[in-house]
């Protein structure tokens, strides 16, 4: 058995020149200090203190012992085929040969096994996303090539391994490095490619949109795609259904290059939709494969633009600048009513016609909820009718956000506090006195981290940002509750300016103070007018997001995945008093081209989740029920869907150069189709290196530090023996 030492230190001089002083220390010490011991004690006295001081500076070094198997002896070579999904596809060029990779991949193991069986022991195994013995998988895991991982894991429980052979294409589609796990392997790795470049192939590579869009409004999304083979031009389209939304001529060079085409098209209803991009070829062409013509992706469809009810108190500089920061988002529709002669009056679009219905306002919950939120700006006690008022509690309970602003209000936010909305607003004035009614901006601790207070990107930037705000005037001392998020206080923190709230199932913002129209334009920041935009942006984006309405629900984490990825279905159930609800029995039933039911495990906090894996193409229904003490408590129902595309048949050539560059990173071969009787010399030609070696820490050895201390007590012993010690 060959044995290898090898020192992992770099202070190798340091512990030779260690060496060297123990020997002349031992010398010195027995010639000089005892010259009257006879010459063999002094000499044997003298040896084991070297060996001793020698033994120390050895361990200095930090040496590795290294014991590696023979390498003319015979072991076990593990013969790794690739049987993920991409082998399914032609192994040549010409598709009308009709060979598949795996046909192609499986008499190529067949041909190597018997080249191996005359010198080693021959293991087979088969891998896709897992690594599996024989030589078949479940049609789950082979959606999913994950190399890296094969290698790695390709020796475990092998007795006396001495190398891997690894066939496949080499398209690799998940886990880790492959390069680096074969480097890591310390035994040869030995590749046989599978696959030639196809012919004459039209493939979309990749689609990006936004996950959100609006009916009605120009959405982009990008598409990127590649022919091999000659030139041609192929008509690319975006399909809602049988509906062409967008289309366009687009030439490929062929040859594989990649080309990226922008389309723009206008969805034309609200909700989750499935769009579909396509890129067929002429009639009659063969084609190596048609699955990776089209690419499903999946947008939610948002209406055209959120409804949102603004009511001022009067005619201020604070609902003027508003109006005007939310009218210059296009993503809302704002209903704009000031109160004057003694009612709420609309103004701008839809103020003309019959003056009664221009003044009524939503007096029902029902009439609210066309609305995304409710913006109450500088309203004073009074104004607000009592069915109103009534209406916006039982809005906000169930969901609806609000926000006030202190603005002209002779109280500022605290004028809510009479009638129904206060107490379920929680409007309250905080205890003590306050002589100060303006107060300079400050972002606290939580608002630095708070997308609502974000006024630029940069944390230091929007700190600063806030800091040289002018100040807000009428502040009142607004009491706030310690499950209540305070993101701007004045300067020494004793009052809060803006507080985000909940309320129910709603959601409330505070803004504590008014003149705040004059964060709008400064001297001294030319972009505060944007500033001010992206303020109100915020506010309107964070309150309009949908709440969760019922005790159960349940979402996708994505409404669509390719075929052969998981699917993750999340749930989250609350009481009646929306407090969450944990140790529920929640289950879930599957419908679609596979039916099953399953269980939702908790997670905590009232959430629950499963995993679903192995389920084939299509859409699926999912109905979920909750139930408490066996009594039922929620149910819930949810839609995703499974695309036919594959990672693995995202792009259809195989990829020969990282098979090539995992060979070379171990100290293998890189052997053709039809070669392997090559193969048992690449492994033979190589030595295991330490990453498969047996080694041994010696300065962390108990055994060697027993050595060197069995020696000076030796040495000890004797000197007692003689009156030295």
């Amino acid at each position: 058995m060959p044995v290898g030492l090898s020192f992992t230190s770099g202070e190798v001089g340091l512990a030779a020149a260690a060496a060297l002083l123990g020997l002349a220390i031992a010398w010195w010490a027995y010639r000089s200090i005892a010259p009257s011991l006879r010459p063999s004690l002094r000499t044997g006295l003298a040896v084991l203190r070297a060996l001793a001081l020698v033994g120390v500076a050895f361990m200095i070094a930090r040496p590795l012992l290294s014991l590696a198997g023979d390498a003319a002896g015979k072991g076990t070579v593990v013969v790794l085929t690739d049987l993920s999904r991409s082998m399914d596809l032609p192994a040549d060029s010409v598709a009308a040969e009709a060979r598949a990779r795996a046909d192609v991949a499986r008499m190529s193991a067949d041909r190597a096994a018997r080249a191996l069986g005359r010198r080693f022991k021959v293991e087979r195994r088969v891998f896709a996303s897992t690594v599996a013995p024989g030589d078949s998988l479940p049609g789950g895991t082979r959606e999913a090539t994950a190399l890296g991982d094969a290698i790695a894991g390709a020796l475990d429980g092998v007795d006396a391994p001495r190398g891997i052979v690894v066939i496949s294409d080499g398209a690799q589609t998940g886990g880790r490095d492959a390069v680096r796990a074969a480097r890591e392997l310390g035994l040869p790795v030995t590749t046989v490619a599978i696959g030639q470049p196809p012919a004459r192939d039209v493939a979309v590579l990749d689609v990006l949109a936004n996950p959100t869009a609006r009916a009605g409004q120009n959405t982009p999304v990008e598409v990127r795609l590649a022919a091999y083979g000659p030139p041609r031009a192929v008509r690319l389209a975006v399909r809602d259904g049988g509906r062409v939304l967008a289309a366009e001529d687009v030439a490929l060079p062929g040859g594989g290059a990649e080309v990226v085409r922008r389309l723009s098209y206008r969805p034309s209803r609200a909700g989750l939709t499935i769009f579909e991009v396509t890129a067929p070829t002429t009639a009659g062409e063969v084609e190596w494969s048609v699955v990776n013509n089209r690419r499903a992706y999946a947008q939610e469809v948002l209406p055209d633009r959120e409804r949102v009810l603004v009511l001022a108190g009067s005619y201020h500089w604070d609902w003027t600048w508003a109006r005007r920061a939310i009218d210059a988002d296009s993503a809302y529709a704002a209903d704009h009513r000031v109160f004057a002669r003694g009612a709420f009056q609309r103004v701008g679009r839809g103020a003309a016609g019959d003056a009664a219905a221009a003044a009524a306002l939503p007096a029902s919950a029902a009439a609210l909820r066309p609305y995304a939120l409710v913006a109450l700006i500088g309203i004073e006690e009074g104004q607000l009718p009592a069915a109103t008022a009534q209406a916006l509690v039982a809005y906000v309970t169930a969901g609806g956000s609000v926000i006030a602003v202190g603005g002209g209000a002779r109280n500022g936010v605290l004028a809510l506090a009479g009638g129904p909305l206060g107490p379920a607003l929680g409007i309250m004035r905080a205890g003590g006195s306050m002589a100060q009614i303006e107060a300079a901006p400050a972002l606290t601790e939580a608002g630095r981290a708070s997308d609502l207070v974000r006024l630029d990107d940069d944390p230091a930037i929007n700190l600063g940002v806030w800091a040289a705000l002018p100040p807000l005037g009428n502040v009142q001392p607004l009491a706030v509750a310690a499950p209540d998020r305070v993101d701007v206080t004045d300067a020494v923190g004793r009052v809060a300016l803006i507080v985000e709230r909940r309320v129910g199932r709603g959601k409330v913002v505070f803004v504590n103070g008014a003149a705040s129209y004059r964060w709008g334009f400064s001297g001294v920041d030319a972009e505060a007018g944007r500033r001010y935009e992206r303020l109100w942006g915020n506010l309107l984006r964070a309150l309009s997001e949908p709440a969760q309405t019922e005790a159960l629900r349940l979402v996708p984490e994505r409404p669509l995945v390719a075929r052969g990825e998981p699917v993750r279905l999340e749930a989250a159930l609350q009481d009646a008093r929306f407090q969450p609800v944990t140790g529920a029995r929640v289950t879930a039933r599957l419908s679609g081209p596979q039916s099953r039911e399953v269980g939702l495990k908790p997670r905590g906090e009232g959430a629950y989740g499963v995993i679903l894996g192995d389920l084939p193409p299509g859409r699926y229904a999912v109905s979920a029920s909750a139930q408490v003490g066996g009594q039922a408590v929620g149910s819930a129902n949810a839609t995703f869907w499974v695309d036919a595309q594959s990672a693995e048949w995202q792009d259809t050539a195989p990829d020969p150069g990282l098979l090539a560059a995992v060979a070379q990173a171990a100290g293998g071969a890189v052997v053709r189709p039809g070669d392997e009787s090559s193969i048992p010399a690449s492994i033979t030609a190589t030595r295991p290196r330490a990453g498969r070696e047996r080694t041994f820490r010696l300065w962390e050895s108990p055994l060697a530090f027993g050595l060197i201390a069995s020696l000076l007590s030796a040495e000890w012993w004797f000197r007692r023996r003689r009156g030295l010690a």
